[in-house]
């Protein structure tokens, strides 16, 4: 994680200080390594992501009208009384 954070924003501390210096041409060029890092991030995680194991679906969550009754109306009573 940290090494794709710090490639990031060295890239990005380069682009801002050759725009800050009139260098147009080479922020140009940082600014399109900087997607080219970014496109292959997204192909790593993609490719890692067909590699691990598929995990199960939880189970559907129950509706509380499909839940059974917790008790009686007899024990009602007597919690009542």
């Amino acid at each position: 994680m940290l090494r794709v954070l710090g490639v990031a924003m060295i890239l990005h501390g380069l682009y801002d200080a050759l725009l800050t210096k009139d260098q147009v041409a080479l922020a140009l060029l940082v600014a399109l390594c900087s997607f080219a890092w970014l496109g292959w991030q997204i192909e790593t995680y993609r490719e890692h992501e067909d590699k691990t194991p598929d995990i199960p679906a939880p189970p559907p969550p129950v509706r509380f009208a499909d839940m059974q009754v917790l008790f009686h109306s007899a024990d009602h009573n007597t919690l009542t009384n």
